[in-house]
């Protein structure tokens, strides 16, 4: 039945309500920036040029496990190995210092691993950043430092640009000559809708999110209703929806990935 999730046998699939409608639009409205970043990063993709995807959890999650899926698509259409994909806190530590020292161990660790899908020894590992959003930049620049750290370059993919006035080149200075791709200006409305993607951070000295505890889910859950006759919906409906809107929405693209392909190529023909 259209409108509807897939639920256990023996369980009658739950009608999606307003607010699940709600959620959707948030993550359907990620499609228009995504499109745009596609058609920047393309050329780099079909190159097979990222071996690890970073998500700057937690806002950047959702957008990034919408790309992993899109770019898990073309990478084996050209028959290269699927890149890691790991979620890192971009936030400097405010008080626990050995939290960067830390991290570019975690990275380190999973050098050999990546080293298998590199193309060529003569050329370096490189990473694609995503986030939902960029501001003053600190938080990719802090990403960027802790990835050059364990002998990774990389790249940033933003949907947003908080701030018109700071230019490509501002946040390209502050990546140490990694490219900066952005959707549209502006901040997507996903930007800190936690109990979406069900993890959360407390803390600037944390190198993983946390998930959130069901209370907290629910409570973020309704904190963004208006109608107390919408309240049933549970945080564990939003999660489960919005899985489902990943693989639709990474789906879709790869679909418009594929046309404008086609398209191109008829034209040179």
């Amino acid at each position: 039945m259209p409108g509807t999730i897939e639920k256990p046998s023996g369980q009658k699939p739950k009608e999606k309500t307003q607010e699940s409608r709600a959620m959707i639009s948030m993550i359907a409205a990620l499609r228009e920036p995504m499109e745009k970043l596609l058609e920047q990063l393309r050329p780099y993709l079909e190159k097979g040029e990222y071996q690890l995807i970073v998500g700057d959890d937690t806002s950047g999650r959702i957008p990034t496990l919408i790309f992993r899926r899109v770019i898990q698509a073309i990478y084996e259409e050209k028959g290269y190995p699927s890149p890691k994909t790991i979620f890192l806190v971009g936030r400097r530590p405010a008080i626990n210092y050995k939290k960067q020292d830390m991290t570019i161990e975690y990275v380190k660790h999973i050098l050999p691993e990546l080293k298998k899908s590199q193309k060529s020894t003569n050329t370096p590992l490189k990473a694609l950043i995503v986030t939902e959003a960029v501001a003053s930049g600190n938080s990719v620049e802090f990403l960027s430092e802790l990835l050059r750290g364990a002998g990774i370059m990389s790249d940033v993919a933003a949907l947003g640009r908080d701030d018109p006035a700071r230019s490509v080149q501002y946040f390209e200075n502050k990546l140490g000559g990694g490219r900066f791709f952005y959707g549209e200006d502006g901040t997507p409305s996903i930007f800190h809708k936690s109990y979406l993607s069900g993890v959360t951070k407390e803390s600037r000295d944390q190198i993983f999110s946390d998930t959130l505890e069901s209370y907290e889910y629910d409570r973020e859950v309704s904190l963004t209703l208006t109608d107390h006759s919408e309240r049933e919906t549970t945080a564990q409906d939003a999660v489960g929806m919005t899985r489902e809107d990943i693989k639709t929405l990474g789906n879709e693209l790869f679909a418009h990935y594929q046309e404008a392909r086609a398209q191109e190529t008829k034209i040179t023909s």
